[in-house]
């Protein structure tokens, strides 16, 4: 579990995780597997979800940028090899399935 400082009014808690899956669920036409990693963001239980899709999407974006500028070179310099894929799951507390989820990945 990582603590978060700067969104503890937003998330009770937030999981990072790293994995290997089957290289089709993030590309139909790719074989093999994607080395991925996993942040899992679960909402505060009174945090008011009505806006929650909407901010999510409005942070496609950088969500993308930081995949590209930050944890993909530095997945790759600690010799990770492509393809590459991080996800982002947003969960509200009293769920287990995901209320949304953004995706980031490459075959270099």
């Amino acid at each position: 579990m990582l603590a978060t400082t700067n969104m503890d009014d937003v998330y009770s808690e937030v999981v990072v995780e790293s994995k290997f899956e089957a290289g089709k669920i993030w590309n139909p036409l790719s074989d093999g597997l994607h080395a991925v990693v996993w942040f899992d963001y679960k909402f505060l239980p009174d945090y008011d979800l009505s806006m929650a899709h909407q901010s999510i999407d409005a942070s496609k974006a950088q969500i993308d940028e930081l995949c590209e500028t930050w944890i993909f070179p530095r997945m790759r310099a600690l010799g990770v090899d492509p393809p590459l894929a991080v996800k982002f799951t947003y969960r509200a507390a009293d769920r287990i399935l995901p209320i949304d989820t953004l995706r980031c990945s490459t075959s270099r």
